[in-house]
Parts: structure tokens; C-alpha cells; sequence
């Protein structure tokens, strides 16, 4: 009777190893599967994200919020988004940077381009690859040939503003400029 009661118990006990086993091992493949589906969530959003950029460029509906700046020397700032922008209405596009706490010559620390697009052009490689963007303008502020860099990747946009020989890059997140509450500064004065 003992030895069947040791077995008996041997055998319960083995069965709930066992049975504990199949759970870590399940528990294991669940973990992998649900990085898996975040992994496929966050591709499907970010390819979503990459359409409604798309859109928004080709619609010329698109509005730059940068939240970092680098100048020519590659120095970086962190700005302010409602200040720093490149905004693109129909035929029309806005370029400003500054700093809110000094005055610039648009009031808000900075400078404002104002420009009529002469050139645009939308440049979509593919699913996974970025959207490109050349915009060419004219502005009364300034002489010098102005043109801006577009590139959208996913949930980030990034452009290169160029005016003569000065250099300037943007990066942050983009919006569409019917759905923006962004305002754009008049500058004081011409002459760049």
C-alpha cells in the first residue's frame, strides 16, 4: 500500500512538472508572439502615418512642426514648434525659424520667408522608404534662390532649408496645414 501511494504520488508530481513546463513554454511563445504583433502593429501605423504624408504633400496641405534645428555648422538647438515651421498652402509656402524670447525681425524672434512655389516635386519610392519633397520658391524677402528638402519617415519629417549660401535643417513632426493651428509671423521688414 506505502508503494503504491509513492507512486502514486511520483506520478502527480511528474504530471504537474510536466504541466508547468507546457505553461512557461507557452507563456515563453505567447511573450514572442505578442513583440511579434506590437512589432506588425507599429509597421501598420507607421506605414498609415507615411500615407497620410503622402497625401498631404501631394494635396500641398503639409505643415513641418520642428522641434530640433541644426545650422550649417551642424550645431543643434531644441526650439519651439509653433515658432519653427515650414508650412505649405496650395501655392504658397512659409518658412519660419527663430527664437521666441529675443525679437526678430517678424516680432517673434526669427525670420519668416514668405514665397510663391515655382517648383514641386513629390517623390514616393515605395512601401518602407521614405517620401522625398523638393519645393523651389520665390520671396520678396530675399534675391537668393530659396529652395526646401522634404523627407518623411514614418512618424518623422525632416527638411533642409536653403537660402544663397545659408543652410538650415528641421526636424519634428508634420501635420496637415488645413488641421493646424499654426500662425505665421509677418516680418517687420523686407531685406534680407
Amino acid at each position: 500500500m506505502n508503494i503504491r501511494l509513492n507512486i502514486s504520488l511520483l506520478l502527480i508530481f511528474f504530471a504537474i512538472n510536466i504541466a508547468q513546463a507546457q505553461y512557461v513554454e507557452e507563456k515563453e511563445k505567447t511573450k514572442k508572439e505578442l513583440r511579434q504583433e506590437r512589432k506588425e502593429q507599429n509597421k501598420q501605423e507607421a506605414e498609415k502615418r507615411r500615407k497620410v504624408a503622402l497625401s498631404a504633400l501631394q494635396d500641398k496641405d503639409f505643415t513641418l512642426r520642428a522641434d530640433i534645428i541644426f545650422n550649417k555648422r551642424n550645431e543643434i538647438f531644441n526650439v519651439v514648434n509653433t515658432t519653427n515651421f515650414i508650412l505649405i498652402k496650395d501655392d504658397k509656402i512659409f518658412v519660419q525659424y527663430g527664437d521666441p524670447i529675443n525679437i526678430g525681425l517678424n516680432g517673434q524672434g526669427g525670420v519668416t520667408y514668405e514665397g510663391n512655389i515655382t517648383k514641386y516635386e513629390v517623390t514616393d519610392r515605395g512601401e518602407g522608404k521614405p517620401i522625398e519633397t523638393r519645393v523651389f520658391f520665390s520671396s520678396p524677402n530675399t534675391v537668393k534662390a530659396l529652395s526646401v528638402y522634404i523627407q518623411v519617415t514614418g512618424e518623422i519629417a525632416e527638411a533642409r532649408f536653403i537660402s544663397g549660401a545659408d543652410r538650415l535643417k528641421m526636424r519634428g513632426q508634420f501635420e496637415r496645414t488645413s488641421e493646424s493651428a499654426i500662425a505665421v509671423a509677418q516680418n517687420l521688414r523686407n531685406g534680407m
